[in-house]
C-alpha cells in the first residue's frame, strides 16, 4: 500500500532548514512493522554574494546556481532497522576568482544500523560529506571547533564510522564493545589552521548489575589522534575507569567514575620532544527530576596533553505550558589557564502560529587541534512566524567566537555571524518557493573584519511515500 504522509506546517519546514530538528512521522496505527519510508528532495536555488569567501577586500560578486537532489530511505523489520540517506547538487558558479565552474557538489551519505537482540544489541554509523566552504555556515552545525573559523574557500572532506556491539542488556553481567573513527581532510584551502586531522577510539567495557537500583562499570579505552599540523603532532591516551550508578529514588540518579589515564604526544618535526602525562581521573554526576523539569551537577578532573583540567558545573531545566527555559552554571580551569566561568542559558516557546528560541554559551577547554586552552561563546537566535495558512517569515541570528586563555595567549582571538531572514510561500501543494537573505561576517586574529551580503530564491519539493 502506498500513501503520502501530511504536508508539515510552514514553522516546521522554517525548524528544518535553519537548524531546529523535526522528525516527519506516520499517524497512530498507520505504519506497519516491516513499512518502508522512501523520502525524496528536490530543489533548485539561485542566489548571488558579494563576498563569498569573506575577504578584507571583495573579489566581486559570486552568482550560483544549485540543483539539489536528495534520497532517503528507513526500513523497520523485526529487530532490524536500517536507515539511509544521500543528497548533493549540480551547481553553475560565475565567481571573479574561478571564473565560471559547474560540476556535482557537496555530496553527503549517512548510513545507520541497528540490530536488536533479545539480549544483545549492535548498532553501525557511517557518514561522509565533503561541502564547499566558501558556500557552507558553520554556526548551522550543531557544534563547532577550533577549524570552523576559517577563512577563504575550498572543500573539507568529514568520515565518520563507527561500531558497538553490547551483550547480556538483561544479564547480571554485562559486556560492551565500541570502536569508532573521524577522519577530516581538506582540498584547495589557504588558511593555516585547516590540517588534516584523525582520531580512532576503541573501547571495551563490562558491566555489573548489582540491584535493579545500583550498577557497576569498568571501562578501558584507547584514543589516537593524528594530525598533519606543523608539527605532525600524534597524541595517545589510555583510560582506565571504575564506575558506579545508583538511583537513591525513582526520580534520581547519582554516577561517579574514577580510574587512571596517561597521555603520551610526540611530533614527527620535532625529534626527541614528547609530553609524558599520567595521573588519576574522576567524574560525579547527579540528576534528579523535578515536578516541572529536572535539576543535574556534575565535576570531572581529566589529563589532556597540557596537564590536568578541572571542569564544575550545575543546571536547571524549566519545562513551561509552552516551551522550555533551561540554564547552567560552572567553572573550568587547568594548569595552562585560570578558573573561567563557564555555562549556557536557553529558552524556547511554540505557539500555534510562532516559533521562538534563543541559546548563549560559553566552554572553556584544552583544545585537541590547537593543543592550547580556548574559550568558545555562541549566540543563536531565532523567530519564526506564519503569516496565513500558506507564507511564513523567519529571521536567524548566530554567533561565535574563540579565543586562546592560556597563560600567555594573546590577540589569537576569531568571530563569525550570520543572519538570515527568508520568506516561504506554499505554491502548492507539493511546492515551496523560498526568498532570503543573508549577511555573514567574519573577524580573524589578524587583518580586518570581512563581511558579506546575499540574496538567493528557492523552489522546492520533499516528499515521503510508504510502501
Amino acid at each position: 500500500m502506498t500513501r503520502f504522509t501530511r504536508k508539515p506546517s510552514l514553522i516546521a519546514i522554517w525548524a528544518a532548514s535553519f537548524g531546529f530538528g523535526t522528525v516527519s512521522l506516520p499517524a497512530v496505527g498507520q505504519e506497519q512493522a516491516g513499512d518502508q519510508l522512501f523520502s525524496f528532495g528536490l530543489q533548485e536555488k539561485v542566489g548571488a554574494t558579494d563576498n563569498i569567501r569573506l575577504d578584507n577586500t571583495s573579489a566581486g560578486t559570486t552568482y550560483y546556481s544549485d540543483t539539489e537532489l536528495s534520497f532517503g530511505f528507513a526500513n523497520e523489520s523485526g529487530p532490524h532497522a536500517l536507515e539511509f540517506f544521500a543528497s548533493g547538487l549540480f551547481r553553475m558558479v560565475d565567481d571573479p576568482v574561478i571564473g565560471t565552474d559547474s560540476g556535482f557538489r557537496d555530496p553527503n551519505v549517512d548510513l545507520s544500523y541497528l540490530l536488536d537482540g533479545v539480549n544483545s544489541r549492535l548498532s553501525l554509523l557511517a557518514s561522509y560529506s565533503k561541502p564547499d566552504l566558501a558556500f557552507l555556515d558553520p554556526l548551522q552545525q550543531g557544534d563547532i571547533n577550533d577549524q570552523d573559523f576559517y577563512s577563504g574557500g575550498g572543500q573539507r572532506e568529514d568520515y565518520y564510522a563507527s561500531l558497538r556491539f553490547e551483550s547480556g542488556l538483561q544479564s547480571p553481567l554485562g559486556f560492551v564493545f565500541d570502536l569508532n573513527s573521524q577522519a577530516r581532510r581538506y582540498d584547495n584551502t589557504t588558511d593555516p589552521l585547516l590540517f588534516a586531522n584523525q582520531t580512532d577510539t576503541a573501547a571495551i567495557g563490562l558491566i555489573f548489575r548489582f540491584s535493579p537500583v545500583a550498577s557497576g562499570r569498568v571501562d578501558v579505552s584507547d584514543s589516537r589522534y593524528r594530525a598533519e599540523d606543523a608539527n605532525d603532532t600524534n597524541r595517545e591516551t589510555r583510560d582506565l575507569t571504575f564506575g558506579l550508578d545508583y538511583e537513591p529514588s525513582a526520580i534520581s540518579l547519582l554516577s561517579v567514575d574514577f580510574g587512571h589515564s596517561k597521555v603520551l604526544e610526540t611530533f614527527g618535526a620535532l625529534p626527541g620532544v614528547e609530553n609524558n602525562l599520567s595521573g588519576p581521573i574522576a567524574a560525579v554526576s547527579f540528576q534528579r527530576q523535578m515536578p516541572n523539569g529536572e535539576v543535574s551537577a556534575t565535576f570531572d578532573t581529566i589529563l589532556t596533553q597540557n596537564g590536568r583540567q578541572n571542569t564544575l558545573e550545575g543546571g536547571r531545566i524549566f519545562e513551561l505550558p509552552t516551551g522550555v527555559f533551561e540554564f547552567s552554571i560552572g567553572v573550568a580551569e587547568g594548569e595552562t589557564f585560570d578558573a573561567r566561568p563557564i555555562g549556557s542559558i536557553a529558552y524556547s516557546v511554540e505557539t500555534l502560529r510562532s516559533a521562538f528560541n534563543v541559546g548563549l554559551s560559553r566552554t572553556a577547554s584544552i583544545s585537541d587541534t590547537l593543543s592550547q586552552a580556548t574559550e568558545t561563546t555562541r549566540l543563536d537566535l531565532g523567530y519564526a512566524l506564519d503569516l496565513n495558512e500558506v507564507s511564513a517569515l523567519s529571521f536567524n541570528l548566530y554567533y561565535a567566537d574563540i579565543s586562546l586563555v592560556g597563560n600567555s595567549a594573546t590577540g589569537q582571538d576569531r568571530e563569525r555571524g550570520s543572519f538570515y531572514a527568508t520568506y516561504n510561500h506554499n505554491v502548492t501543494e507539493d511546492w515551496d518557493l523560498v526568498l532570503g537573505y543573508e549577511y555573514k561576517y567574519y573577524k580573524p586574529n589578524t587583518g580586518g573584519a570581512a563581511n558579506s551580503n546575499g540574496v538567493f530564491f528557492s523552489l522546492q519539493r520533499d516528499f515521503e511515500v510508504f510502501r
